[in-house]
């Protein structure tokens, strides 16, 4: 499950013009230490709510440790959250499962399966702390500005 991330915060308007002024490389290095806080942020908590559900330590391997910010025009993008290749439980567990059937032909009943639900701990670590990324993101901008 991969989580994809923007920047903004109140005043971000105003930063960005700051920004422009002084210069273009001074806005994408600040693009990419607001990206880069947001990593910050996001991954040890996701890490630290993959404890629970730790038995072979698949998923928890397949969070995306190592930053990585990617420019794709005037657009940058940095990937938070789990390769899912290697960590398609995740899906499971951020969102649960649904509840379904189990047949047994020979025995011809149907036994209900509950399901898993959502780790709230784990949705919480990516889109729950929306304050905390927010002030990330403008201290990172804003530290570029004070240079």
């Amino acid at each position: 499950m991969s989580v994809k991330y923007g920047i903004g915060f109140e005043g971000i308007d105003e930063v960005i013009a700051e920004l422009e002024r002084m210069g273009g490389d001074d806005l994408f290095a600040a693009s990419e230490n607001a990206l880069l806080a947001t990593h910050e942020i996001i991954t040890p908590s996701a890490r630290a709510a993959m404890q629970p559900h730790r038995r072979t330590g698949k998923t928890a391997k397949s969070l995306r440790a190592t930053p990585s910010v990617n420019w794709n025009g005037t657009v940058a993008s940095i990937e938070l959250g789990f390769n899912l290749p290697k960590g398609l439980a995740s899906i499971f567990l951020m969102y649960g499962t649904p509840r379904h059937a189990i047949v047994q032909p020979k025995r011809k009943r149907i036994l209900d399966h509950p399901g898993v639900e959502a780790d709230r701990a784990l949705v919480d670590a990516f889109f729950g702390q929306d304050e905390a990324i927010e002030e990330a993101q403008r201290a990172a901008m804003e530290a570029v500005l004070l240079r």
